[in-house]
This record gives C-alpha cells, structure tokens and sequence, in this order.
C-alpha cells in the first residue's frame, strides 16, 4: 500500500450540527476516495465516537448545541495528538486563537470552498502521518519499506547492508 493509499484510509471524525453541512463535508471527502468516515452532531457524540474507536483526524465546529468544539478539543487533547481542524461561523481573530490553543492544528471559517478545506486535511493527515512505516507481510517475513529492512521469525536484515 502506498503512502496515498495510507493516507485515504485514515478514520476522520466530523463534529458538527449542521447535518447538511456535516452531509457535504462527508460526500467531498468520499468523492476524495477517503473511506473510513463518521458524523457526530454534538460533544456527546463525538467524545463517544472518539472513545470507542480509533480516530485519525477530526473537523470540529467551533458552536455545537452542548458546548464550544473547543472543549472537545480540550478533552482530546489530553490523550491524543491527533490532527484537529475546526471550522466555524464565527470570523474573529480571537475565536481563532482560542481554536489554536485549545488544541487545534487549523482554523477554517464558513463558508469556504470545499477544494481548500480537502487540500487542508490532506496536509494535516500527511504532516501526522509521515514517519508511519508501510510494511508488506508475506507469510514468512515481513518487509519494511520506510527502514528498508526485513524480518523473518526472530532476525532482521538491513536491506542497506546488502
């Protein structure tokens, strides 16, 4: 599997009440060949969602009808450093920053054009996910492409030896 190929299958999260919205995001993404994506419509959700399942990014709305995003920033924070993009109505430079340092990694406002906001995650994704190793296991051995190494039962061989 080529790094590409890693990159589309990681599980993005949406946060956001506005199904419509959260709909079009999810539709983009697929279109993008993105596969693995949930909706959530509230903190709630998301913090259960988060909770029971392995998540590679989330794009967070900043006004959610239990709270701010930035709480659920907050509480993901504490565990995981996971990409979090948020997006929001709200065109403040202080909603911004506070976005930024309650533990965001983008800021995107509304309405933006569904081009950029792709291109957005794919850099997240891509900068988080750089040093991941992209092994092929056959029966035997396992090839480790980003080490250029293999290892078979108990020995490892450095392919640069060779």
């Amino acid at each position: 599997m080529n790094f590409e190929a890693q990159l589309l299958n990681k599980r993005i999260l949406i946060v956001d009440d506005d199904v419509s919205l959260s709909k079009s995001i999810k539709e983009v993404l697929v279109s993008r060949g993105f596969k693995n994506i949930s909706n959530a419509y509230s903190i709630s959700e998301g913090i259960d969602i988060f909770s029971i399942s392995k998540i590679d990014l989330i794009i967070l709305d900043v006004m959610l009808p239990d709270g701010e995003g930035y709480l659920l920033a907050q509480y993901i924070r504490k565990t995981s450093d996971i990409p979090i993009l948020f997006l929001t109505a709200k065109n403040n430079p202080d909603d911004e920053v506070k976005g930024l340092d309650s533990g965001g990694d983008d800021f995107v406002t509304k309405p933006f054009l569904p081009k950029t906001l792709i291109y957005r995650i794919i850099a997240l994704v891509r900068r988080a996910y750089k040093g991941e190793s992209e092994l092929i296991t056959l029966t035997s051995c396992i090839i480790d492409l980003n080490n250029a190494s293999v290892k078979k039962e108990e020995q490892h061989l450095s392919l640069l030896q060779l």
